[in-house]
């Protein structure tokens, strides 16, 4: 039988709970993302939507003349009739047409910096997630310094 004292030990996991290791999900950027998804998904019922997104950012997936791109313009549309076009709270996929040919492009919605759609009269309308997310970036860094994990379990743990 093992020791359970011996952190050598081939058979004992050995936890230090004196700081937190892993990343706790950032709830701020879950909401911008669902308010992106919903967005997506209502300008999407009248017609093409242009995604503005920082082909950059981390996941997306365009042909590689584009990955370096900070604002890179995406056309999605039920009307294309594109075999595997879908999105969730995640993000958004299919593939598309470029003038190279066509290619399997995936952005999530962090990725994602605003919409502009000709559905909605004359001029586009486009929405700006920039000023959120930045302030809600300077709240997680503040929770970073302080260093602090908060858990609220509403009160009593039953099992």
């Amino acid at each position: 039988m093992a020791n359970f004292k011996d952190p050598k030990a081939s058979n004992v996991v050995v936890v230090n709970f004196d700081r937190a290791s892993t990343p706790r999900p950032n709830l701020a950027n879950q909401q911008i993302s669902e308010k992106k998804r919903r967005i997506f998904e209502d300008w999407l019922k009248k017609g093409i939507v242009a995604v503005v997104l920082d082909a950059r950012s981390r996941g997306v997936k365009v042909p590689p003349a584009y990955v370096d791109q900070p604002e890179l313009i995406l056309n999605f549309s039920y009307d294309f009739h594109v075999p595997d076009f879908n999105f969730n709270e995640v993000g958004v996929w299919a593939t598309l047409s470029f003038d190279e040919g066509e290619f399997f492009c995936m952005v999530p919605w962090e990725s994602v910096i605003g919409f502009y759609s000709a559905a909605f009269g004359e001029r586009a309308q486009g929405f700006d997630f920039d000023d959120e997310q930045d302030e809600f970036k300077q709240r997680n860094d503040l929770d970073k310094k302080n260093n602090v994990i908060e858990f609220d379990f509403g009160g009593k743990i039953t099992f």
